[in-house]
């Protein structure tokens, strides 16, 4: 089902008014000069539409088997990851298959993960950018998982060698080493089997 449109009585009222939301002004009818106020709008909607493209992934011009991924800012539990884009970001897809891509934390770094659908979405803490099929080597689709959120807990991962001190009591991360929460009780980091390390 399709999105209802304005109608022509609709569309031709919001002349010369301006949008509370996005402040672009619609032109009016016999705009002179038309280019100016259509390059003025035109400039608006790129403005607004920055956020939407951030950590986008799209089909990479040339090579049928590789994503890219736009640059985009993300805050992931007590972190902003900032990815800087990368265009291939995954190459050489699976064919015939669906492959997961998705943003995680590596130690501080934003880093690209991708997987094929029988193996899923990983265990630890990652934001769900799409979803790539590809068919007779050629992508067939790509479905934006941006909206979704992060999974899980948003918790900031360290190794057992990059894990900060424990002596904030309350404060838990996930270690990726041993694949489990690490709370900290003020003195020790406490496993979720009550042992302390």
């Amino acid at each position: 089902m399709a999105e209802k449109a304005l109608t022509n009585t609709q569309a031709n009222a919001l002349a010369a008014t301006t949008n509370a939301t996005t402040g672009m002004t619609y032109p009016t009818a016999n705009e002179d000069p038309w280019m100016a106020a259509y390059n003025r709008q035109l400039d608006q909607v790129n403005a607004v539409a920055v956020r939407g493209n951030d950590l986008r992934v799209y089909e990479v011009d040339g090579n049928a088997d590789a994503i890219g991924v736009r640059p985009g800012r993300k805050a992931f539990a007590n972190t902003v990851l900032i990815y800087a884009g990368a265009d291939p970001a995954v190459d050489s897809l699976t064919d015939n298959d669906t492959t997961y891509i998705w943003l995680y934390n590596a130690s501080g770094a934003a880093t690209i993960g991708s997987a094929i659908d029988a193996t899923g979405w990983p265990a630890v803490p990652h934001v769900k950018l799409a979803e790539v099929t590809m068919a007779d080597g050629v992508i067939t689709s790509i479905l934006d998982r941006r909206g979704e959120g992060l999974s899980d807990i948003l918790l900031p991962v360290y190794d057992d060698a990059g894990r900060p001190a424990a002596g904030y009591a309350g404060r838990m991360i996930f270690n990726s080493d041993d694949g489990h929460l690490n709370i900290d009780d003020g003195t020790n980091w406490t496993l979720p089997d009550g042992t302390t390390t």
